[in-house]
């Protein structure tokens, strides 16, 4: 059975270690259990408070590159490097549906927000789901690989490649309905809550920003980045975005007329790159953890408040609860640890 971790840190609920890499981790719609993937290809279910083990499975020999959980029921979706994609019960690890992925690597699986679908990227080929693993549509019109994807609600979808963002209206269409392009590849995607801002990091080191509707030369440029922007978190209130620069949190004001010629909130703190950032569903709580196992939890507007903890290595995911009163991380090293948040 898990128990307290092995650092002191009050907040600690229990901390358990899984075979491999994190390669997703997830808390239930409901906050009541757990699901972790690791990059072997196993895939775990806890219960949330006592860490009790449900189901533990190498459920694609070949690997899982990503996992993600119903934000509606008890459901689970792993994309595996074995060309498959897996919709399973989110309690009993049941296997509900087996799907084709429509390329050998299944690289990004993610829910929409209101949970009726789910979206794959494997190769150059979108998949949209519904929430009973029918497919309502592929596209297979990308140029190049599907490097990012990103639901902004219950049918409006973002997808990444080369130097291209395609939009979907998956309520109207199997086709995008608009094309946004840059001259380098995107690596991370991230859309304001209201639609009015889509934001991707890029390969060289900066944030491209459209405005919608997009009107032609209206794109926005957010540089001085040290290295590949992986990590875009919205504040609830649709103003504020999170986003990682080497060890810095660079956080940008898009209220009003948004952050052309605005000076960011920068916070320091890290001793190695930043690895994950999230900000709180509800409350203004914001966690960043970094390369070498540095947590911090603090209010960006309060600069006297921050809590500290450690991993033993890299965070590669961090989430919090439905209600916003715990926090779940994974680690390079299969550490699976679940806080509870500071107030």
């Amino acid at each position: 059975m898990p128990g307290k971790t092995r650092f002191e840190n009050e907040l600690s609920v229990w901390e358990t270690r899984i075979d491999d890499y994190v390669a997703g981790a997830a808390w239930s719609f409901d906050g009541a259990y757990i699901c972790a993937a690791s990059s072997a290809g196993w895939l775990y279910i806890y219960e949330a408070d006592t860490g009790q083990k449900l189901f533990a499975r190498q459920t694609h020999p070949q690997g899982i590159n990503a996992m993600a959980a119903s934000p509606l029921a008890h459901r689970v979706v792993t994309a595996g490097k074995d060309a498959k994609i897996h919709l399973r019960d989110g309690i009993s690890g049941e296997l509900l549906k087996e799907l084709d992925g429509g390329a050998p690597w299944v690289e990004h699986a993610a829910w929409a927000t209101d949970g009726r679908h789910f979206a794959t990227a494997a190769g150059k080929t979108l998949s949209v789901w519904t929430a009973d693993g029918e497919l309502l549509f592929a596209h297979r019109d990308f140029a190049s690989t599907i490097s990012a994807i990103y639901w902004r609600d219950g049918r409006h979808l973002a997808v990444a490649c080369y130097g291209t963002i395609a939009l979907f209206d998956t309520g109207r269409a199997s086709t995008p309905y608009e094309m946004l392009f840059w001259k380098t590849p995107m690596t991370s995607l991230s859309w304001r809550h209201d639609g009015q801002y889509l934001l991707a990091g890029t390969q060289d080191a900066r944030i491209q920003v459209w405005k919608l509707p997009y009107t032609p030369e209206s794109e926005l440029e957010m540089s001085g980045y040290v290295g590949k922007v992986k990590e875009l978190s919205w504040h609830h209130n649709n103003n504020s975005v999170a986003t990682n620069c080497g060890s810095e949190v660079i956080i940008w004001d898009t209220s009003d007329a948004g952050p052309q010629g605005r000076a960011p909130v920068v916070l320091r703190g890290h001793v190695g790159k930043i690895t994950q950032l999230a900000y709180q569903h509800c409350g203004d709580l914001l966690v960043s953890c970094d390369i070498v196992g540095l947590i911090l939890i603090r209010h960006p507007q309060n600069t006297g408040f921050r809590i500290e903890g450690v991993s033993e290595s890299s965070v590669c995911a961090a989430a919090w609860s439905p209600g916003d009163g715990r926090l779940l991380f994974g680690t390079e090293i299969g550490e699976i640890m679940v806080w509870d948040a500071p107030f």
